[in-house]
């Protein structure tokens, strides 16, 4: 059999190549996304680092303390609904590939390993976990731990999986991205930088 590659992309379908149009006697899975959300719908999908105040060091010879931070990531990942035609192969995904513009910087690939199921007419509706898999998105949005104002971004991943014909399925979406600092219990901003531990 010919190998056959078989995208979706948003909310449509397309198809890799002629090549690829759908064989009724031997089908490949058509898989669509239905929804693109956020595990924080306010927030929506992004990172959002928060401070809080540990401790204090004194300095004998000044007499004064130096405040302790420590700081905490929560990974907004997204989530989306994946809905496989009736009638059509399972699906098994074994991968998403991610590539992040931040701040009008595109980031090199990057691969997390997942599972996601779909049976002939099923559907998927849960999270991506490729934020917090991914320190070179955090390092480059808060340097050394470095609070930010905000910064914006995005993100195009690409889930990638076979069907039980043996037809690779690659289905891919967007979703913009907000990196944020929250400063919790801490009184003087100004501190930071030079108290995080």
């Amino acid at each position: 059999m010919t190998k056959k590659w078989c995208i979706t992309a948003g909310v449509a379908l397309y198809l890799a190549m002629a090549g690829c149009s759908n064989n009724p006697f031997y089908p490949h899975a058509q898989v669509i996304v239905t929804k693109i959300s956020s595990l924080d719908e306010k927030a929506g999908s992004g990172i959002v680092q928060t401070f809080s105040t540990t401790g204090s060091t004194a300095t004998t010879t000044t007499s004064t303390t130096t405040p302790i931070f420590k700081v905490v990531y929560t990974y907004n990942n997204p989530v989306i609904k994946l809905e496989n035609t009736k009638g059509l192969p399972r699906v098994i995904y074994n991968k998403a590939i991610s590539i992040y513009t931040i701040e009008g910087k595109t980031l090199p690939p990057k691969e997390t390993t997942l599972t996601i199921t779909l049976l002939s007419g099923g559907t998927f509706d849960g999270t991506i976990p490729i934020l917090d898999n991914d320190a070179d998105v955090r390092n480059s949005v808060y340097p050394g731990d470095s609070p930010v104002k905000m910064a914006q971004g995005s993100v195009d991943v690409t889930l990638v999986g076979r069907d039980d014909n043996g037809y690779e399925i690659r289905t891919s979406f967007f979703t913009n991205l907000k990196f944020t600092s929250d400063f919790g219990n801490v009184s003087d901003v100004s501190d930071i930088i030079g108290g995080l531990k």
